[in-house]
């Protein structure tokens, strides 16, 4: 994981000398207001102001952001002569930033993005988090939606940061709400790249400890305003983020996130808890295919596998929903192939995955 990852209070300001190693021009990559409401976009400008760093701010990336929108902005660093990315945000700035940093150094139609094989390196990119949930700081992926409204994911070799800075004070202005759909997304990070074939002793540890400071905090902060989640508890649950972008970064995702797709594409359904609806199917499978691993992990956390997916299905807040039988056998058949089937224990297929489709969601 070659990103410098610096966490802590006021990481920004006091590390600021770091940015004037990425060039004399930025652009600024963040939505329309978290950014300014959490301090971070402040404290951003107050550094590269302190390094007589020239910036220009985009600031038109919503979530699950599309390939139009990079492609936007991309053409704005060109003109503005940016020397480097500079990403605000949680998941989605982050993730844009990074396909930005592709697009403002190479001349090639938009849809190639997704094809990889650049014959220009990234434009140098640092972030900001400012949520805890993608762990995109410290990951080589950045998922991008095109045209057509289906989500992508771009991976590149010089995919990393350079840098990247989290306060959890950034946080603090996320509702508690937006707080466990992002713990979601973590913990179905930790989880699929601790019960994945790619896993190793070193992506083991940073799962284990991930995943205990989750079931540490997720359930006592569910339901609360976000005045009464401590600094400390948002701290905790940023560096279980951070622990499960190392992780995937070394091992993939798996079903989770691909049948999770839909549920965000189709119905805005936050990914954190699309993702997260799957989580007890994929652990039972875990814990069949890798029973060593399960009791392991139920021994790290003090909590079984069943009182593990307990917690996960009482806080991820999901109505029922229906699907059609064309559409369940069009989800299942569109990941043949990928990664995150592959990577999933067992032989995982489409037919399996119909089954779970089925199995979560009454049928038309």
């Amino acid at each position: 994981m070659p990103t410098k990852l610096i966490i802590g209070e006021n990481s920004v300001i006091e590390n600021q000398k770091l940015l004037s190693g990425l060039g004399k021009s930025c652009l600024i990559v963040t939505g329309k207001n978290s950014a300014r409401a959490c301090g971070a976009l402040d404290d951003v400008i107050t550094a590269l102001d302190g390094q007589k760093i020239s910036y220009t701010i985009f600031d038109e990336v919503t979530q699950n952001p599309h390939l139009s929108t990079c492609v936007k902005a991309s053409q704005v660093a060109k003109s503005f002569g940016a020397q480097f990315i500079l990403g605000i945000g949680g998941g989605s700035p982050q993730d844009a930033a990074k396909a930005i940093a592709v697009l403002a150094a190479n001349e090639i139609a938009p849809s190639d993005l997704y094809k990889g094989g650049f014959k220009s390196p990234s434009l140098p990119v640092a972030l900001v988090g400012t949520t805890s949930g993608t762990g995109s700081e410290v990951t080589q992926f950045a998922v991008i939606t095109d045209d057509e409204g289906k989500k992508h994911s771009i991976l590149t070799p010089d995919g990393f940061a350079a840098i990247a800075f989290g306060d959890p004070r950034y946080t603090a202005s996320v509702s508690a709400k937006f707080t466990v759909s992002t713990a979601l997304d973590a913990i179905a990070h930790l989880i699929e790249g601790y019960f994945n074939k790619k896993a190793d002793s070193t992506s083991d540890l940073f799962a284990l400890e991930g995943i205990r400071l989750l079931c540490d905090n997720i359930d006592s902060i569910y339901g609360k305003a976000p005045a009464d989640i401590t600094l400390d508890q948002r701290t905790q649950l940023y560096l279980a983020s951070i622990y499960g972008g190392i992780v995937i970064a070394q091992t993939g995702t798996c079903y989770c996130h691909s049948l999770g797709y839909f549920l965000t594409e189709e119905h805005d359904i936050p990914h954190g808890i699309a993702c997260a609806v799957y989580l007890p199917y994929y652990i039972a499978r875990g814990v069949h295919y890798m029973p060593e691993r399960a009791t392991k992990l139920a021994t790290e956390i003090g909590m079984s596998m069943e009182d593990l997916s307990a917690l996960i299905s009482s806080t991820t807040d999901f109505e029922d929903m229906s699907v059609s039988e064309q559409k369940i056998e069009s989800i299942a058949n569109w990941y043949i192939g990928s990664g995150n089937y592959k990577n999933s224990p067992g032989d995982f297929d489409a037919k399996e995955a119909a089954v779970i489709l089925r199995e979560l969601f009454s049928t038309k």
